[in-house]
């Protein structure tokens, strides 16, 4: 008898890679960090002319973000969106932002962006006052409208119970660029 031809294994060819993502989807702003180039929400969640969606735990932050295809910002992103000591310069003004007011009473919340003077450089909108919003590290950063001064600054962040929500907690997302 002929010998059987040899076994030949057929190798599919790999499926070509996704498409990277080089440009951010509307309503955020790309901005660089340490890391690369990245994606951040322009409004705190759910987004421009709403009032932001606090007392969310943690979880229920990211798990917000992740069904958007997002995810919570790191600390050290939120920081480069808010870009300064409080978004809009240096010297703590009451009246830019959602923050308390000249006599020391809390606000109430009011719709993402519409303190039109509450904008940072890097073009985002309430990074200082309305609500303080969570981070992927577990801490809540920027002041809210129950804050003022040295409280309501781009660089203040506290760590809370990630497994409790506050009616002045809500949060912003991000997501990677390639």
């Amino acid at each position: 008898p002929k010998p059987a031809p040899p076994k030949v294994a057929v190798v599919a060819p790999a499926p070509p890679p996704a498409p990277k993502k080089t440009t951010c989807s509307a309503g955020m702003a790309t901005l660089k960090g340490k890391s690369g180039k990245f994606c951040i929400d322009r409004y705190e969640y759910p987004g421009r002319g709403r009032v932001p969606r606090t007392n969310v735990t943690w979880d229920e932050a990211k798990s917000a973000c992740e069904a958007k295809g997002k995810r919570l910002c790191s600390s050290a992103e939120w920081r480069a969106g808010c870009a300064g000591k409080y978004p809009y310069g240096s010297t703590y003004d009451p009246a830019r932002c959602n923050t308390m007011t000249e006599d020391d009473e809390e606000r109430p919340l009011v719709k993402s962006g519409s303190k039109s003077s509450c904008k940072s450089g890097a073009g985002l909108y309430d990074m200082s006052g309305n609500a303080s919003e969570w981070t992927a590290d577990g801490t809540v950063n920027g002041g809210s409208s129950d804050k003022n001064g040295d409280d309501a600054t781009c660089g203040r962040a506290s760590r809370r119970f990630k497994g409790a929500g506050n009616s002045f907690v809500g949060f912003r997302c991000c997501a990677d660029l390639d």
